[in-house]
C-alpha cells in the first residue's frame, strides 16, 4: 500500500465484515439499525452518530489500538487517513487482521460536515482523492542526478519553486524524486490543483486532505470550522492550521502541482501567510508555469528558496540522446540527436512529440523530417500533435479527441463520454461497454502518448496539459458545437450519478445545457445553503442566463437567500431577485396579505414559494426599525411554509423571536426561540440550534432570569466545543452576552476574559452589531475597574463601530452608555449632550427598544435636580417593563425611582421602593446594577441597613428585607477601586488648575514612569496589557501638557505626584 493512500470508514467496515464473514443484515441487527443505514455508511453517503459508531466498533471487533481512529473516521465521514498512522500496515508491513487491504482508487469525500449526530444535515461535496495521489513515475525515465541533487539540497529551506512553461517535465521530475528509495523516510502530501481550487475554502480543504495523508489528525479543527454552516474567514482558520502543522513528522513535504491555475488573491495571501510561518519540519514545493505572487524575493534573500527554471529543466545533449534512443527506442545517429536537441533547445515535450512523429518512418524519411523540423514554440506543438494524431488508428484518434474534455480520465467515465449514458450505450456490445475505454487508456499508456497514470492500479489518468489543450482545440475546430456539447453533457450526467456536483455543473455549463444545470442546482440549493456554501451557489447562479433562472422560482429564492447571507452590501441585488420571483409567481400585485387567498386554497408549491419570499424579506427587515412589519412577514412565512420544510421554517422562527424581542415582548420572543431550538433538533441543524440558544439566553437575561441565561450560554458554548466550533466567529456571541451576566455578578476578571475572546472571534467577520455590544460592555467593565481613560477610549471605538451599522439605533445606544460614563464622573453637562440628538419624547409613546435612552435621560434629570420629571418618566417605564415581564429593567427602574426620591428629600418613600428592587435582585444575584449608581446608592443602602430592624421584618406588607443581600452589596461597594463608586472629579486628587484630572490608574502609571520603569515593566507590575500602558502614557502626556516621559516625571514632581 502506498504511503499517502487514503482509507475510509466504509472500506474499513467492509473489510472487517469480510474478516468476520458477516453480512450487512447481521451487522444491522447487532447494532440495532436498518440494513439501508449500514449500506449508506459503507458507500459514504451518511455517517453514524458517536454512539452508533461505538456499537459498530464493538460489533466489528475493532482492535483497541485502532478504536480511536475508527471513531475519528466515523465522526469525520470520509476524511482520508494515512494507513500507517492509523495503526494499519505501512509499506513493507503485513496488514493486521481486520484492517483494510489495498485501497481501490475511487472518488471519495474529505471533510467534516456539520458535526451533529443527525444524518439529516447534508455533507459537503466529495473531494477528488485522485488529486491527492503522488503520480507514479515511468519505469523508463532519463536519470537526472543533477536536478535531484538540487532538490535534495533545498530541503532545509522553506520553499522549492519549479517554474517553467508546459512540457518541461516539472511533474515528472517531482514524481521521480519523491518515489526514489532515498525518499522512503519522507512524508509526502501531494495536491494536483485545478481551476476550482481558486475558491479559498476549497483550496484549504484539499490542502488539509493532503496533509492528512501524512498525519490523519492534522487540521481536524480547521476542517470542522470550514464545513460549519458559516465558515470563518481565512484569517481565523490559518493560525489554527499552522498550530496543527507542528505535529507533522520531521521531513514532511507538501507539493502543490499546477499552481498557475489558481488566480484568487485570497489563496495567494493565505499561502504567503503559511510560508511566513512554516514550521521547520515541513518543506513546500510549488510547480507552476509562472512565478506565483508570493514573497519569493524575501525567501531568496534569506537563503530559504530553491529555484528550478526552464533552463535548468531542459535536456542536456546527453539526456536528449538517452531519451530518444533508450526511452523512445529510436536508432538515431549522433548527428540526428544533436539536431533535434538543438532545434528543440532541450524542450522535453518537443522532443517527445518529435520522437512520436519519427516512429514507423523509414531512415530516409526520418532524416527529411529532422532536416525540416525547426523551432521550439507553440507552432511546433500544433504541427507535431497533428503529426502524432495522424499516425494513430482512427478509433484511437476519436477516443483522444472525445476524452480531451476531461481533466481526469477513468474507464467508466470515458465509457460514458465516448459510448454514451444509459440508452445511448445500449447499442454497444456489453463486453465493449464494460472494457472499451480502459483498454484504450492502457493502449495510450503503452504508446507513451502523453498520458499520466494517477494511481498504481491504472484506474485514473490524465493527459499532459499541453497535449490536452491542443486536442481540445482540434476537437472544437473539427466537430460541431452540438457534438462537443453532447460530450460535456454525458460527462456531466456521469458526475451527477457519482454525486459530484461541482464537476457535473462544470460540464453542464460547458455544454450550455442550462436547463439541466438549473435543475441540478435547484435540487442541491437547499443542501448548499444548509452547509453555508453561499458564495459557491451565488457564483454558479450568476453564470446561468437570467431567463433560465427565472423559470425556476425556488432557485431564484435560494439565490436571494445565498446573496443575503453572503454580504450585507448586496441588499439591492437581493431585492431585484425577489422582485423577479414575485413577477414569476404573480404575487407582486400589491394586495394586502389579508385579501389574498388562504394557504389552504393555494397549490402547495405556490404556498411554499410565498412562504420563502416572506421568510427572506423578514430576514432583510431585521436591519429596519419597523417591528410590526418584521413580525407580520415572519408570521406570513410560517403560515405558508409546509410543516415538514424544517430548514426554511427555522429562518422565520428565529427572525420572529428577534422581532418580538426588539418589540419588548420577551415572553413571546422566548417562545419563538424555544420553538426554533426544537425545529433545529428535528432538522439536525446544530449550528442554527446554537444561534437560537444564544438568543434565548439573552431573552432570559432580559426577563431577569440570570442563572437560566447563564446555563443557556454555557450550553451554547458546550455545543460549540463539542462540535469543534470554538473558533467560529459567531461563537463570540455567547462569550459577549455571558460577559454581561458576569459583569452584573461583579466578576469583572471573568467578564473581561470572555469579552476579549468574543471580540477577537467576531472581529474578522465584521459583525458590527455584536462588536458594538462587546465594546460597550468592555467600557463598562473598565469603568468599574477604575480605568476611566480606558473606558472612554473603548467607548470611542464603540462609537466608530456604531457609525458603520446601517441603523440609527446603534449610535443612539452608544451615546446613552457614554452619558452613563460621564455621569459616573459627575460630568452632567457632557452626559446631557450625549442625548441631545436622540429625539426623545418623554411624554409621548415609550417604545421598548429605546428604554436604555429613556432610563439614561432619567439619570441625567436626577443629576440635574429634576426629580419630579424623572419620577414621572420612570413610573411610565416601570409599568411597561412590568407588563412585559422585563424584570431586569424593572429592578433598574425601581432603584432609580429610589434615588430620585432620595434626591428630592423623600427618603421615607425611597426605602420601600429600593426594598422592592432588592427583593427582585436577590434571587438572581444582581450586583452591578446597584454598585454602578455610586455614592448615592451606597448611602441609601447604609440608611436602609441602619433602619434594618423594621425593614428586616416587613415593610408596608412587603416581604422581609434581605439583610444578607444588603451586606453583600455594601461589601461590593467597599471593594470597588474607589470605595463607593467610580472616580469622580470631586474625589480625584486635586491637580494644578490647568491640568486635567488624572485617574487613579494613570497616577499609578505615572509614579512607575517617574521611577524609570519601561512600558513592559509597568504592564507586568500592574498586570495589564502593554497596549493599555501605552494608552495610559499617551493620556498622561496630554493631560500634563508635556511631550515626553521625562517631562511627565518632572511635571509630576512639581504637582506633588510621587
Amino acid at each position: 500500500m502506498r504511503r499517502n493512500e487514503p482509507i475510509t470508514l466504509g472500506r474499513w467496515m467492509r473489510s472487517l465484515r469480510a474478516a468476520l464473514d458477516m453480512t450487512q443484515e447481521a451487522l444491522a441487527e447487532q447494532v440495532g439499525c436498518a440494513v439501508q443505514t449500514i449500506r449508506t455508511f459503507e458507500i459514504g453517503t451518511r455517517r453514524p452518530s458517536r454512539e452508533l459508531a461505538e456499537r459498530l466498533a464493538a460489533a466489528l471487533g475493532v482492535a483497541p489500538e485502532q478504536r480511536a481512529e475508527f471513531l475519528r473516521l466515523a465522526r469525520t465521514s470520509h476524511t482520508p487517513a494515512r494507513v500507517a498512522e492509523a495503526g494499519q500496515a505501512g509499506p513493507g508491513q503485513d496488514a493486521p487482521a481486520g484492517s483494510p487491504g489495498p485501497i481501490e482508487p475511487t472518488l471519495q469525500t474529505s471533510g467534516v460536515p456539520d458535526a451533529s449526530a443527525s444524518t439529516d444535515v447534508p455533507e459537503h461535496p466529495p473531494l477528488l482523492v485522485t488529486k491527492l495521489y503522488l503520480p507514479r513515475p515511468r519505469a523508463e525515465l532519463v536519470p537526472r542526478p543533477r536536478l535531484l541533487a538540487r532538490l535534495e539540497a533545498g530541503l532545509p529551506g522553506s520553499l522549492t519553486l519549479i517554474a517553467a512553461p508546459p512540457g518541461f517535465g516539472k511533474t515528472t521530475l517531482l514524481a521521480d524524486w519523491l518515489s526514489r528509495p532515498a525518499a522512503t523516510s519522507r512524508h509526502v502530501a501531494w495536491v494536483a490543483l485545478d481551476a476550482g481550487d481558486s475558491d479559498p475554502l476549497q483550496f484549504l480543504r484539499y490542502l488539509i486532505a493532503a496533509l492528512q495523508t501524512i498525519t490523519p489528525a492534522i487540521g481536524a479543527t480547521t476542517l470542522t470550522l470550514l464545513n460549519a454552516a458559516q465558515a470563518p474567514p481565512l484569517e481565523t482558520l490559518l493560525p489554527l492550521l499552522l498550530n496543527d502543522l507542528v505535529r507533522l513528522p520531521e521531513g514532511s513535504i507538501l507539493v502543490l502541482d499546477d499552481y498557475h491555475v489558481v488566480d484568487a488573491p485570497a489563496v495567494h495571501q493565505a499561502l504567503a501567510f503559511l510560508l511566513d510561518h512554516l514550521p521547520p519540519g515541513l518543506h513546500l514545493v510549488i510547480a507552476s508555469r509562472a512565478d506565483p505572487p508570493l514573497p519569493v524575493s524575501r525567501l531568496r534573500a534569506r537563503g530559504q528558496l530553491t529555484e528550478l527554471r526552464a533552463h535548468d529543466l531542459r535536456f542536456t545533449p546527453e539526456e536528449a540522446a538517452m531519451f530518444l534512443r533508450e526511452v523512445m527506442g529510436l536508432p538515431l545517429t549522433v548527428e540526428d540527436v544533436a539536431a533535434l536537441e538543438t532545434r528543440t533547445e532541450g524542450w522535453i515535450a518537443g522532443l517527445q512529440l518529435a520522437a512520436l512523429s519519427l516512429r514507423d518512418r523509414r531512415e530516409a524519411q526520418q532524416a527529411e523530417f529532422i532536416e525540416a523540423f525547426t523551432g521550439s514554440n507553440r507552432f511546433v506543438v500544433d504541427y507535431l500533435v497533428d503529426e502524432v494524431l495522424a499516425r494513430q488508428p482512427a478509433h484511437l484518434q476519436t477516443f483522444l479527441l472525445q476524452t480531451s474534455i476531461l481533466p481526469r480520465l477513468s474507464g467508466p467515465l470515458c465509457d460514458a463520454v465516448v459510448l454514451g449514458n444509459g440508452s445511448e450505450a445500449d447499442d454497444a456490445p456489453r463486453s465493449t461497454r464494460q472494457a472499451y475505454s480502459q483498454l484504450m487508456l492502457e493502449e495510450l499508456e503503452r504508446g507513451n502518448l502523453f498520458i499520466v497514470p494517477l494511481d498504481e492500479e491504472r484506474r485514473w489518468y490524465r493527459y499532459h496539459h499541453l497535449f490536452a489543450q491542443v486536442l481540445r482545440e482540434r476537437l472544437a475546430s473539427g466537430a460541431s458545437q452540438e457534438a462537443v456539447a453532447t460530450l460535456h453533457r454525458r460527462a456531466g450526467i456521469w458526475f451527477e450519478q457519482q454525486a459530484l456536483l461541482p464537476e457535473a455543473i462544470q460540464h453542464m455549463f460547458a455544454a450550455q445545457d442550462w436547463g439541466r444545470a438549473a435543475r441540478l442546482l435547484e435540487q442541491n440549493a437547499e443542501s448548499m445553503l444548509m452547509r453555508g456554501e453561499f458564495f459557491a451557489l451565488h457564483r454558479w447562479l450568476q453564470e446561468l442566463p437570467r431567463d433560465v433562472v427565472r423559470e425556476h422560482p425556488h432557485l431564484l429564492l435560494a439565490h436571494a437567500w445565498a446573496l443575503f447571507l453572503a454580504g450585507a452590501s448586496e441588499a439591492d441585488a437581493v431585492e431585484a431577485i425577489l422582485r423577479d420571483a414575485e413577477a414569476v409567481l404573480d404575487l407582486g400585485d400589491g394586495r394586502p396579505a389579508e385579501q389574498e387567498a388562504a394557504p389552504s386554497t393555494l397549490h402547495r408549491e405556490r404556498a411554499e414559494l410565498r412562504g420563502k419570499l416572506a421568510a427572506i424579506r423578514g430576514s432583510m427587515a431585521v436591519k429596519q426599525e419597523d417591528i410590526p412589519r418584521r413580525i407580520a412577514l415572519t408570521d406570513e412565512a410560517l403560515a405558508y411554509l409546509p410543516e415538514d420544510n424544517l430548514f426554511w421554517r427555522i429562518i422565520p422562527t428565529v427572525d420572529r423571536g428577534l422581532a418580538l424581542d426588539a418589540a419588548g415582548e420577551v415572553v413571546r420572543a422566548s417562545q419563538a426561540f424555544t420553538e426554533a431550538i426544537d425545529l433545529c433538533g428535528m432538522a439536525g441543524h446544530s449550528y442554527a440550534a446554537m444561534i437560537a440558544t444564544m438568543h434565548l439566553a439573552r431573552v432570559r437575561a432580559t426577563q431577569g432570569r440570570l442563572h437560566a441565561a447563564a446555563e443557556l450560554h454555557q450550553r451554547a458554548l458546550h455545543l460549540a466545543a463539542e462540535q469543534g466550533w470554538e473558533q467560529l466567529p459567531m461563537v463570540g456571541l455567547p462569550h459577549i452576552w455571558w460577559s454581561k451576566l458576569l459583569y452584573e455578578w461583579n466578576d469583572l476578571a471573568s467578564a473581561t476574559q470572555h469579552l476579549l475572546e468574543g471580540i477577537k472571534l467576531v472581529s474578522p467577520i465584521q459583525q458590527q452589531r455584536i462588536l458594538l455590544e462587546g465594546h460597550v460592555t468592555l467600557a463598562r467593565v473598565e469603568q468599574a475597574q477604575g480605568d476611566v481613560a480606558g473606558a472612554l477610549d473603548t467607548m470611542r471605538r464603540a462609537e466608530e463601530v456604531a457609525q458603520t451599522v446601517e441603523a440609527p439605533w446603534a449610535v443612539r445606544r452608544v451615546r446613552a452608555y457614554q452619558a452613563r460614563l460621564w455621569l459616573a464622573q459627575e460630568q452632567v453637562d457632557r452626559a446631557a449632550r450625549c442625548l441631545e440628538d436622540a429625539g426623545l419624547q418623554p411624554d409621548g409613546e415609550l417604545v421598548s427598544q429605546r428604554e436604555l435612552e429613556y432610563v439614561t435621560l432619567a439619570r441625567v434629570w436626577i443629576a440635574r435636580g429634576k426629580s419630579a420629571e424623572a419620577l414621572h418618566l420612570l413610573h411610565r417605564l416601570l409599568l411597561a417593563a412590568e407588563t412585559a415581564d422585563r424584570q431586569g429593567s424593572t429592578i433598574e427602574i425601581l432603584l432609580l425611582q429610589a434615588l430620585a426620591l432620595q434626591a428630592s428629600g423623600d427618603v421615607a418613600r425611597a426605602l420601600p421602593v429600593l426594598q422592592r428592587a432588592l427583593l427582585l435582585g436577590e434571587a438572581e444575584g444582581y450586583v452591578r446594577v446597584f454598585v454602578d449608581e455610586g455614592a448615592p446608592m451606597a448611602g441609601l443602602l447604609e440608611r436602609m441597613k441602619a433602619e434594618g430592624a423594621p425593614f428586616g421584618q416587613r415593610m408596608n406588607g412587603a416581604s422581609a428585607l434581605p439583610l444578607v443581600y444588603v451586606d453583600t452589596l455594601r461589601a461590593a461597594f467597599s471593594h470597588s477601586p474607589h470605595g463607593t463608586s467610580a472616580p469622580t472629579a470631586s474625589q480625584a486628587t486635586p491637580l494644578h488648575p490647568s491640568v486635567e484630572v488624572l485617574t487613579e490608574r494613570e497616577q499609578e502609571v505615572l509614579r512607575l514612569l517617574a521611577a524609570g520603569r519601561s512600558n513592559q515593566a509597568i504592564a507586568e507590575e500592574l498586570v495589564v496589557a502593554i497596549g493599555t500602558v501605552k494608552r495610559h502614557v499617551s493620556n498622561i502626556l496630554g493631560k500634563l501638557q508635556v511631550e515626553s516621559r521625562l517631562e511627565a516625571a518632572a511635571r509630576a514632581r512639581e504637582l506633588g505626584l510621587r
